[in-house]
C-alpha cells in the first residue's frame, strides 16, 4: 500500500512539474520579442525553483525528471537540435536544482518568503548566482552552434531573462502553494476588495502600457501602478503583492514586445528595450515584495507583541497575588488587580505613582532603599513586611528581581507580593495550640507514667498469681492422677500379678529340674528366657505407672498423638479387662505432630477412657466397646473417645465440665474440669455429644505443629514409644479384648 501511494505521488509530481514547465515556457515565448528570439523573462526557471524550494526532498526525483522531460519536449517542439537541446536542458537543470537546494539548505523546508533576508537571498544567491552559471553554459553552446556571434550579448540576454523569471515567478509560485493554508483568511469583504483592487490594477496597467505615447519618458507613467502595488501588499501580503506584480509585468511585457508601451522605442535597439523592461520588472517586483514582506513582518511583530501583552496580562491577572513592574525611579509601570486591591485603590490611581505617594513615609523610604539595593546588585530577594493600610496592619511576602532591557541593563524591577496576613494569623493560632497541646501532653504523660507504674505493679502481681495458679493446677492434676491410679489399683495389681505369677512358676520349674538332675542347659535357658521376658513385662507396667503419676514441671515438646494413645491403651488395658470391656483403636494421625506436655495429654486420655469404662457398667458385656480414634481435621488433630454407656442425662451437658460436679456416687468431679483446662492450655477445645442409640462421644482438637521443627525430636519420641507399643500405620485398628 505504501509503495502504491508513493508511486501515485511520484506520478502526480512528475505531471505537475512537466505541465508547469511547459506552460511557463509557452508564457515565456508569448512574452518574447517577435520573432520569439529575445525573451524578456523565462518563467520556467522561477516556477521550478519555487516548486523545489517548497516541496519535500522525497518528491524531488519525480519533479526533476518532469522538469528535464518538459525542457526536452519544449525544445524539441521549437525545432532545436538535439545537442543544443541537451545542453539547454542541462543548463536549466543545474540552475533550478542548485537554487532549490540552496534555499532549503539555508532556510529549511518549506521555503517561504516571509523575511527580508530570505528575499535578498533569493535575489542574490539564486537570481544572480545560479542564473549566472546557467547563462554561461547556455551562451557557450549557442555561440558554438554558429547562429550567434556576440557571445556576451547572448550571455547577458540569457542571464537577464532567467533573473527576471526567478524574481517574478518564484514569489507567485510560493504564493499559489501557500494558498491552501491562507484561504481561510478570505471572506466576502476581502473577495470584494480583491476584485476591485486587481480589476483597477489591470485597467491602469492597460492604460499605462497600451495607450501611452511611446515617445514619452519610461520613468513617468509605469510607476503610476505603484500605489496599487502597495495596496495589494498591505491588504493581501506577499500573495497579493506577487499577483499584482505579475499583472503589471505581463501587461508591460506584452505591450513592449508589441511596440506599444513607453519602453518600446522605435529608435532604440531591441536589446535596449529588453534591458529597460527587465530593469522595470525587477524594480517593481523587489519593491512590491520588500514592501509586503516588511508590512507582514511589522504585522507579525505587532501581533506577537499583542499576544505577549495578552499573555503577560493573563499571567498577572491569573494570580491571586499582587504583581507589579516599576521603573528605575520607582514608578509603577504595570500592576494587576490583586496588587491594586493590596493598595486599596483603583489600578488607574496606582499606575505612574511611586511608593511615597501611596505608603506612609517611613514605610516608603524603607521600600525605596530596598529597591535601590536590588537595582544596584541585580539580585532577586524575598522579604516579609508588615504594612498598615488604614487601621488594620497586613503582612506581605514580596519577591523582587531586576527588570532588564534588550542589552541586559537594569531599567527597573518586577515583583510579586502575596498577602500572608491570614497565614500569619493561622501560624500564631497554631503556635498557641501547640503550646497548649505540649502542656496537656506533659500532664498526660505524667498521668500515663503513674498509670503505667501501677499497671506494671498489677501485671507483676497478676503474673505471680497466675504462676501460683498454674502450680496449684499442676498439683491438682497430679493429685487427680494419683487418685485415678488408686481407683485402677485392682486392675493394675491383677495386671502386675500375671507376670509375677509366671516368674514364680518358671522359677519353681527350674528348681525341680535342677533337683531331679534330668534337665539340660537348653531346657534351663528356655525357662530362664521366659523369666526375663515376664520380668521385663512387669518392669514396663511399673515404668508406665511411674511416668503417669510422676510430678514434674510443665513443658511442651513436639510429639505424636498416636503414640500417646498407644501408651494410654496399654495402661488402661488391665482396667478394661477388669470391667469386661474392649478397647478399639483407630489411629489416623500417625504423621501429625502436636506441641504439648505428654503427661498432661495422657491424663486427659486416661480421664476420658476411665469415664467411658465406668459409664458402661450397666451395659451388657458383649456391647461394652470403647473406641478411640485419631484423625487430621484441617490444621488440627482430633481425638474421639466413644463409649456405649448410659449417656449424659438431659440438662446436665453444660455442667459436665464444672469443678466438683459428678453424676457418680464416688469421685471428686474434677476429671473433666482438669481435662478441659489442659486441652485449652494446649490451644485446643474439648466437647461432647450423645451417640445413638446409646453412649457418648468426647472429642478434643489440638493444633498441628510444624513438622520441620518437630523432626529433631522424632528419634527421641520414637525411642520412648517403642517400649510401649509398636508403630501403626494410619487407619490401623488395634483391638484389646478381655482375657
Amino acid at each position: 500500500m505504501v509503495s502504491q501511494l508513493f508511486t501515485l505521488k511520484s506520478l502526480l509530481c512528475f505531471v505537475v512539474t512537466f505541465a508547469c514547465l511547459e506552460g511557463g515556457a509557452e508564457l515565456g515565448q508569448l512574452l518574447s520579442f517577435p520573432p520569439r528570439d529575445f525573451a524578456t523573462c523565462w518563467p520556467p526557471s522561477g516556477i521550478i525553483v519555487g516548486l523545489l524550494a517548497f516541496a519535500p526532498r522525497r518528491c524531488w526525483p519525480a519533479m526533476l525528471i518532469g522538469a528535464v522531460a518538459g525542457n526536452l519536449f519544449h525544445n524539441w517542439r521549437m525545432n532545436i537540435g538535439f545537442e543544443t537541446n541537451v545542453v539547454f536542458t542541462c543548463a536549466n537543470f543545474l540552475e533550478v536544482s542548485l537554487g532549490g537546494y540552496l534555499l532549503q539548505r539555508l532556510f529549511g523546508q518549506p521555503f517561504l518568503l516571509n523575511s527580508i533576508s530570505r528575499v535578498l537571498t533569493l535575489v542574490l544567491l539564486v537570481g544572480l548566482g545560479c542564473t549566472t552559471l546557467s547563462a554561461f553554459l547556455g551562451a557557450t553552446m549557442v555561440n558554438q552552434s554558429g547562429t550567434m556571434t556576440e557571445y556576451w550579448r547572448e550571455w547577458f540576454l540569457w542571464w537577464a531573462a532567467d533573473v527576471v523569471g526567478v524574481v517574478l515567478f518564484v514569489p507567485i509560485t510560493l504564493a499559489v502553494l501557500e494558498l491552501p493554508q491562507n484561504i481561510h483568511r478570505f471572506d466576502i469583504k476581502k473577495a470584494l476588495e480583491a476584485s476591485v483592487l486587481f480589476g483597477l490594477l489591470t485597467l491602469i496597467s492597460v492604460v499605462v502600457f497600451f495607450y501611452a505615447d511611446p515617445n514619452d519618458s519610461p520613468l513617468r507613467f509605469p510607476f503610476y501602478t505603484f500605489p496599487l502595488l502597495a495596496w495589494a501588499g498591505l491588504s493581501f501580503g506577499r500573495s497579493g503583492g506577487a499577483l499584482a506584480t505579475i499583472i503589471v509585468g505581463v501587461c508591460g511585457t506584452w505591450a513592449t514586445t508589441r511596440g506599444l508601451s513607453v519602453f518600446a522605442s522605435h529608435h532604440a535597439p531591441v536589446t535596449s528595450q529588453v534591458l529597460v523592461l527587465q530593469a522595470f520588472l525587477i524594480v517593481t517586483m523587489l519593491t512590491s515584495l520588500l514592501f509586503s514582506v516588511m508590512f507582514e513582518s511589522l504585522t507579525t511583530a505587532r501581533n506577537e507583541l499583542q499576544s505577549t501583552n495578552n499573555l503577560l496580562s493573563a499571567i498577572m491577572e491569573g494570580t491571586s497575588d499582587g504583581a507589579f513592574v516599576k521603573d528605575a525611579s520607582g514608578r509603577y509601570l504595570l500592576l494587576n488587580s490583586a496588587g491594586a486591591r493590596n493598595f486599596g485603590r483603583p489600578m488607574e490611581e496606582v499606575i505612574g505613582k511611586t511608593d511615597h505617594e501611596l505608603l506612609p513615609r517611613e514605610m516608603a523610604d524603607f521600600v525605596r532603599n530596598r529597591d535601590l539595593k536590588i537595582l544596584t546588585s541585580g539580585v532577586v530577594t524575598t522579604t516579609e513586611d508588615t504594612v498598615s493600610f488604614g487601621e488594620q496592619p497586613r503582612t506581605f511576602l514580596t519577591t523582587k528581581g531586576p527588570y532588564r532591557d534588550a542589552r541586559g541593563n537594569v531599567i527597573g524591577l518586577a515583583g510579586i507580593s502575596a498577602d500572608i496576613t491570614s497565614l500569619k494569623e493561622a501560624e500564631e493560632k497554631l503556635r498557641r495550640a501547640n503550646e497548649t497541646l505540649e502542656t496537656r501532653v506533659t500532664e498526660r504523660t505524667m498521668e500515663l507514667t503513674t498509670a503505667n507504674l501501677q499497671l506494671m505493679k498489677e501485671m507483676t502481681e497478676r503474673s505471680r498469681v497466675e504462676l501460683r495458679l498454674r502450680e496449684q493446677q499442676a498439683e491438682l492434676a497430679h493429685v487427680a492422677r494419683v487418685a485415678a491410679l488408686g481407683e485402677m489399683a485392682a486392675g493394675l495389681a491383677h495386671e502386675l500379678n500375671q507376670p509375677l505369677h509366671a516368674i514364680s512358676n518358671y522359677a519353681r520349674g527350674v528348681v525341680r529340674r535342677i533337683d531331679s538332675a534330668r534337665s539340660t542347659p537348653a531346657d534351663l535357658r528356655e525357662a530362664l528366657a521366659e523369666i526375663v521376658a515376664e520380668s521385663d513385662r512387669a518392669a514396663a507396667i511399673i515404668r508406665r505407672v511411674s511416668s503417669f503419676v510422676s510430678k514434674r514441671p510443665y513443658a511442651r515438646h513436639p510429639l505424636l498423638i498416636d503414640d500417646l494413645i498407644r501408651n494410654v491403651s496399654t495402661l488402661m488395658t488391665a482396667e478394661a479387662n477388669r470391667r469386661h470391656s474392649r478397647l478399639e483403636l483407630t489411629l489416623g494421625a500417625s504423621s501429625s505432630w502436636v506441641l504439648g506436655d505428654a503427661v498432661q495429654l495422657e491424663q486427659v486420655l486416661v480421664n476420658l477412657v476411665r469415664n467411658g469404662l465406668e459409664a458402661m457398667e450397666t451395659t451388657p458385656e458383649p456391647a461394652r466397646l470403647l473406641q478411640i480414634e485419631s484423625s487430621l481435621v484441617g490444621d488440627k488433630v482430633m481425638v474421639e473417645v466413644r463409649d456405649q454407656g448410659c449417656g449424659v442425662p438431659d440438662g446436665l451437658e453444660t455442667k459436665l465440665y464444672d469443678a466438683f460436679f459428678t453424676t457418680k456416687s464416688h469421685g471428686l468431679g474434677m476429671g473433666l474440669a482438669i481435662s478441659r483446662s489442659i486441652v485449652e492450655a494446649h490451644e485446643g477445645e474439648l466437647s461432647s455429644s450423645p451417640r445413638l442409640p446409646r453412649g457418648t462421644t468426647f472429642r478434643f482438637l489440638i493444633p498441628v505443629h510444624d513438622e520441620n521443627q518437630a523432626a529433631e525430636n522424632d528419634s527421641d519420641l520414637s525411642d520412648d514409644s517403642s517400649s510401649v507399643a509398636p508403630p501403626a500405620t494410619p487407619n490401623t485398628t488395634i483391638v484389646s479384648t478381655t482375657n
